[in-house]
């Protein structure tokens, strides 16, 4: 299998982010065939993907481990960033987990201050 990535270094100024090659991906598919397929990717379409609710979901446990360790990546979070992230995520939570993280994470901000 063969890559090549062709990135466009300087997006002529006249088009908008929107519509801007950011790369162009191509997969060799057969060494002896020499085809090729090339999906390119614009600004657009990193801008209209949405991340999954049990991505978010993850996201907000993975920085609530963070915060309670204090860890140096955990960057600008807060547990009111932490909140808002496992609120917008916590979807039908059926058996109640999800509620009982949030839970966890309200009192766990009480106890830090």
């Amino acid at each position: 299998m063969r890559f090549r990535l062709v990135y466009l270094p300087n997006p002529p100024l006249i088009y908008s982010l929107m519509f801007t090659l950011l790369l162009s991906l191509g997969l060799g598919l057969h060494a002896q065939s020499g085809r090729i397929i090339e999906q390119p990717l614009n600004a657009r379409d990193i801008q209209s993907m949405k991340p999954s609710e049990n991505l978010q979901w993850a996201s907000a446990v993975a920085g609530f481990g963070m915060l309670l360790r204090d860890s140096k990546y955990k960057g600008k979070l807060d547990y009111t960033m932490l909140k808002t992230l496992a609120n917008n995520a916590k979807g039908k939570d059926e058996e109640g987990y999800r509620a009982d993280f949030i839970r966890i994470v309200k009192e766990a901000e009480l106890l830090k201050k």
